[in-house]
């Protein structure tokens, strides 16, 4: 290795980053000038979608939006007596590189925490988990609601239910459109309250413009 051949590579992997960053902030512009004179195309807004087609197919109840940033959505659910379900959702335009790296990183995830990892297809994959009550502390003759232990946001002693934690990502295009979007949603929710299929259909009717 000559003298220098280490710094140039430095900045060669520094303009590779910057070129994909610049390409990644130009996309969605790029994506409305092609679409909007013919299609008015755009992307969907996490905020402004169907907010009860959503909570039938993620089992959580009335949902409260909690924190909108820009294509990112973070939202709360009710369910009287059930953990507090959790609901998040995040919509932008396709990158091969970004989902190729929300893969890595899910799978990654899922085997340093013990959680599952599938995957439906090569637009489709998830991972699921929970949080249970194995080892914790009995319950109380003195503790209340949600299971025995009173606590919303998942098991606080034993012999409560899990919580259930489901993330699903998909991609493909939104034929109204023809926009190539790529989604991800996550719940937790109290186990029978959230489902996997219904949340990967979830994601494939956001996709496809079902859920507007």
């Amino acid at each position: 290795m000559g003298p220098g051949s280490r710094p140039v590579r430095v900045r060669a992997r520094i303009a590779i980053v910057a070129v994909l960053l610049t390409s990644l902030a130009v996309l969605p512009a790029v994506a409305f000038s092609k679409t909007a004179s013919k299609h008015h195309g755009h992307i969907p807004s996490c905020a402004k979608l169907s907010r009860k087609a959503i909570e039938n197919l993620a089992g959580t109840g009335t949902l409260k939006l909690k924190k909108h940033v820009a294509t990112f959505c973070a939202f709360t659910g009710e369910h009287p007596d059930h953990y507090e379900p959790q609901f998040q959702l995040g919509i932008i335009p396709y990158v091969a590189p970004v989902w190729q790296t929300e893969k890595a990183d899910a799978t990654r995830s899922a085997a340093k925490n013990g959680s599952h990892y599938g995957q439906v297809n090569s637009h489709l994959f998830f991972v699921t988990g929970e949080n249970t009550s194995a080892g914790l502390p009995p319950c109380t003759a003195g503790d209340g609601s949600p299971g025995k232990g009173g606590s919303k946001l998942g098991p606080a002693c034993a012999g409560e239910p899990s919580l259930e934690k489901i993330s699903v990502y998909g991609n493909g295009t939104d034929k109204r459109v023809h926009l190539h979007l790529m989604v991800s949603a996550g719940v937790t929710g109290q186990q029978g309250d959230v489902h996997l299929s219904h949340m990967l259909a979830l994601v494939k009717d956001i996709i496809s413009g079902k859920i507007h």
